[in-house]
């Protein structure tokens, strides 16, 4: 049956059909709304479930840290504590004793005075009333002892400790010192437990009147007993959160501190009822050092009930003690369920607020289709023709809007978006991970409340008129995170306007510069600090003194500059290494600090050598006190590496106006006045005058002569011949090295070894001695057919990895057999790297050279090279040689060395033997070779030919 269709019917269908559909969608949109509500909710709450229970165990968490913290700290003060109430109490014995001495000696003698002062001292406790004052002679003899006056009188300097410690010797050795006091620690039998012996800590000090050492002490663990006691009160009132407290158990079980249930307080948990002993296991197997987190029911304070509990277990090794700190569950309860009523809430009140939206939707609906269809018919052709058109230019405006988005999503920079009337629309993720704020807590406000009031505002009116001028605007700012923090960022906002010019929106660009602002100050702080005494260098120090020779310049006052020297410091790193050496650098620089004013500056500009600056230094004479101030205070001891060192400083000192007038004039004149002091001797300060320009010069020149000194055939390898003392035969040569400069004339080896030490030149320079010694003695074995050895010396810059081939080329070069060469080393290049010598020395053995230690006796550390060290020679330095015979010390020394060497399969070699009475003392004594000027003075090769080798001499095989 076919139904009639006209244009009205056709507009009644479709109007009931689309107020049904629009129906039916709106149906679906609450259904949908509702459901998804709901799931939101439930999961919602399941988070602020678990954050609440997140932030309970951080609380305990922090709470636990602070407390161990706390406890820590304190354990660790026992020693110390003791120590200073140790020296207190001595103190005031001291004083006591001073006094009466003082009145009775003057009345009834000394012994009068030493019977009272006994028996004053005899019933005086301290320390809980456990510590006592006890008084020894420095005999050893016992002359107070409360706890044993059985004692008294006898002798007690053999008593010793578990350890073997004398303990009266101890405390006679604690006394002699300058202060005439000191501490002693030693072990001894505890009151508590006689077949133990435990640490105890003496301070006595020395009353010299009688010839008394006054002491007193007690046990270090009873000390640390005292202060868990302490502990253990301030953590029974310690208090957190609603009802958070903290329970004490040991790690063996019992309970010392319980707010809860006092009466199991010293007792054991397995002697405690049910539920509490249950409790006391499980908490003593959960503790960690780390701490553990466990829950069960317990008791709240002041009440019967018992409810779940939430506690952070853990072990504090150091007083044996296991902690517990916990909450109860009804406190995260009752924050979770006001949670849980707020949310739900706010759900009713959405799904009240829906419906009549959902009305009002469905009547726009309905209206909306009426008039649709009204008029859709007529305007549908239209449509029609345009609908292709319109799709492409949907499609490319949706790819745009796309970009866009993702742009503004992904985009690394922080972003807001803001209408004309500066209200924000939108922000992006990387805002909200930079400041914290979430789109809802932001939308509909200004942005400025995101930077620091403190700032100018970057909308102002200079910034407006920016955007209104250029279209943009950026700059510096401060910026303020949800939190509160403040941090540097850099800002850019961009202003968009429609077709007629009239403002949309604004562009904010927030950049988090934090970490660039940190990053240009370590560099700024690296530039103008020295990394190792956080002194200023040498850039901070010359800006500093621009402004400081201004300042002077235009008050007509004088400015003090002084250079600082540590007289061979390079010994403490040869010797005990550069960590040695960098921590005596950093207690110099605090002993400057501490000897200067504020408006002075202390700088370390290289190596061993500071710079202070003194604007406004006042006469001569005050420059000349501070000078020997700090010689005085560098020159103290210092407590290095477990040992007292002492060191000594040269200063050289230059003043403004006189000296110079700009900082590098004062520098150059300062710095020249300091090489004087240390040609003075070093350990002394030297103002600077105008000749020591002349020695600097000559020192300059002479250093750019050296450079040139090889290339020009000035340097010459001259000779000294060893002689072995029991045959008087020759065995070979030491090389030395000899500059005639056309500059300077002869130059010694003591002015130009350590210029070449200094500058490096030493390197090429010792490679050319070796080379030449090597082919001059393998011409003389050849030519006259003799077997000498050629002994060469090394410096420390020469002793490389490099070494070795060094070596080897030189042997192939030169054809000299290796067993020829004796290669000489001080005890110093040894000390730089032990284990690297060891490992070079065993390598040069490999290859067939000997190797003889040089100046042996004079260094620090000879004996641990002799037994560590492949060596074959010793050679006996000058400065004992010129001893013997005749001094007794000397003679001891030289027949210890060649003594030592014998036992250990080393030959010996004397140098310096400059009279026959020395040559005869070292044939008795055993050396077997020598030289000196009684032999030969060093002389050149051609020499060496016509006036040694060409009259007769053999040699003996070394």
């Amino acid at each position: 049956m076919s139904q009639q269709i006209n244009a009205r019917k056709f507009i009644r269908i479709q109007t009931w059909g689309l107020t049904s559909i629009v129906t039916l969608m709106a149906v679906l949109v609450i259904a949908l709304y509702l459901g998804r509500s709901y799931f939101e909710t439930e999961r919602h709450l399941a988070a602020i479930d678990s954050e609440i229970i997140e932030n309970s165990k951080q609380l305990l968490r922090n709470e636990m840290d602070t407390v161990a913290k706390e406890l820590r700290f304190i354990y660790a003060q026992a020693e110390r504590l003791l120590s200073e109430e140790a020296k207190n109490q001595v103190d005031q014995a001291w004083s006591i004793a001073s006094t009466l001495y003082r009145k009775e000696s003057a009345l009834h003698g000394a012994e009068s005075a030493a019977a009272l002062i006994r028996e004053t001292l005899r019933d005086i406790r301290f320390f809980h009333g456990r510590g006592y004052y006890f008084i020894d002679d420095l005999e050893g003899r016992c002359v107070l002892l409360p706890t044993a006056p059985h004692l008294e009188g006898g002798s007690l300097i053999d008593n010793r400790d578990d350890t073997g410690h004398y303990i009266m010797r101890g405390l006679i050795q604690a006394v002699d010192n300058p202060d005439q006091a000191g501490f002693s620690r030693y072990r001894w039998y505890a009151p508590d437990n006689q077949t133990e012996m435990r640490d105890k800590i003496a301070y006595v000090k020395l009353f010299e009147p009688l010839g008394w050492i006054i002491g007193a002490g007690d046990y270090v663990y009873r000390f640390e007993n005292d202060l868990k006691q302490k502990a253990l009160q301030r953590l029974a009132l310690h208090r957190f959160g609603n009802s958070g407290y903290f329970t004490v158990m040991s790690e063996e079980g019992y309970v010392l501190n319980s707010p809860v249930f006092s009466e199991a307080e010293g007792k054991h948990y397995r002697d405690l009822p049910e539920p509490y002993a249950d409790v006391g296991r499980v908490l003593v197997e959960s503790a960690s050092v780390e701490g553990r987190f466990v829950e069960y029911e317990w008791y709240q304070i002041g009440s019967d009930r018992m409810e779940p509990k939430l506690s952070l277990v853990q072990r504090i090794p150091e007083y044996g003690w296991i902690l517990v700190a916990g909450v109860y569950n009804s406190d995260l309860s009752e924050a979770i369920d006001e949670q849980r009523r707020t949310t739900v809430q706010f759900l009713r009140a959405s799904l009240l607020s829906m419906f009549p939206a959902v009305i009002l939707l469905a009547l726009i609906g309905f209206l909306f289709a009426f008039g649709l269809s009204r008029w859709l018919i007529r305007l549908f052709n239209l449509y029609q023709n345009d609908i292709e058109a319109q799709k492409m230019a949907l499609r490319d405006s949706a790819a745009e809007l796309s970009i866009a988005a993702k742009v503004f999503e992904t985009a690394s920079e922080g972003m807001v978006v803001t209408d004309c009337n500066d209200r924000i629309l939108a922000i992006n993720t990387a805002f909200s991970r930079i400041t914290g704020y979430l789109l809802y807590e932001l939308k509909g406000r200004d942005p400025s409340i995101l930077f620091n009031i403190r700032n100018p505002e970057p909308l102002n009116a200079l910034g407006y008129a920016d955007l209104t001028r250029l279209g943009c605007w950026e700059g510096e700012i401060w910026s303020r995170k949800r939190d509160g923090t403040l941090y540097p960022a850099w800002l850019s906002i961009t202003a968009l306007h429609d077709e007629r010019g009239e403002l949309i929106n604004r562009i904010l660009t927030l950049t988090d510069i934090t970490y660039r602002k940190q990053s240009e100050e370590r560099l700024r702080h690296l530039a103008e600090y020295d990394p190792l005494t956080e002194l200023p260098n040498r850039r901070l120090l010359g800006d500093r003194a621009d402004q400081a020779l201004a300042t002077c310049a235009r008050q007509q006052k004088s400015l003090g500059l002084m250079f600082i020297d540590l007289d061979r410091f390079k010994n403490i790193n040869d010797s005990l290494g550069h960590e040695a050496g960098d921590a005596l650098l950093k207690v110099v620089g605090e002993r400057l600090l501490g000897a200067i004013r504020e408006s002075d500056t202390v700088s370390r500009v290289g190596g061993d050598e500071f710079v202070v600056l003194l604007p406004d230094c006042g006469q001569v004479e005050d420059l000349t006190l501070l000078a020997k101030r700090f010689i005085d205070l560098i020159r103290q001891p210092m407590h290095i590496s477990g040992r007292d060192l002492t060191v000594t400083s040269s200063i050289g000192i230059a003043v403004f106006p006189e000296d110079g007038r700009d900082f590098m004039h004062l520098s150059r004149n300062a710095d020249a006045a300091l090489y004087h002091a240390k040609d003075c001797g070093r350990d002394n300060y030297q103002f600077y005058t105008a000749d020591m320009n002349v020695r600097a010069k000559r020192r300059l020149g002479m250093e750019n002569a050296l450079r040139q000194a090889l290339c020009r055939g000035e340097m010459e390898v001259y000779y000294q011949p060893q002689l072995s003392f029991q045959s008087q035969e020759l065995t070979g040569f030491e090389a030395l090295l000899r500059w005639n400069s056309p500059d300077y004339g002869f130059v010694g080896p003591d002015q130009f070894i350590p210029l070449a030490e200094e500058t490096g030149l030493i390197v090429p320079i010792g490679n050319w001695v070796l080379e030449q010694a090597c082919r001059q003695v393998r011409e003389w074995n050849e030519n006259f057919e003799l077997n000498l050895n050629m002994a060469v010396n090394l410096s420390a810059k020469q002793f490389t990895d490099e070494l070795i081939d060094t070596i080897e080329q030189t042997l192939a070069r030169s054809g000299l057999q290796s067993g020829n060469l004796v290669l000489e080393l001080t005890e110093s290049i040894l000390m730089e790297d032990p284990t690297g010598a060891a490992l070079r020395l065993a390598q040069i053995r490999a290859l067939g050279i000997r190797i003889a230690l040089d100046d042996f006796g004079t260094g620090y550390a000879s004996l641990a090279y002799l037994k560590d060290f492949p060596l074959d020679k010793l050679k006996i330095d000058k400065v004992f040689t010129d001893g013997v015979p005749g001094k007794a010390h000397d003679e001891a020394i030289v027949r210890a060395i060649i003594d030592l060497a014998g036992y250990l399969g080393l030959r010996t070699v004397a140098e310096g033997i400059e009279n026959e009475a020395q040559r005869r003392f070292m044939l008795e004594a055993g050396c077997d070779i020598g030289q000196g000027y009684l032999f030969s003075r060093p002389i050149p090769a051609h020499e060496v030919e016509t006036e040694l080798l060409c009259l007769g001499h053999h040699t003996t095989k070394v």
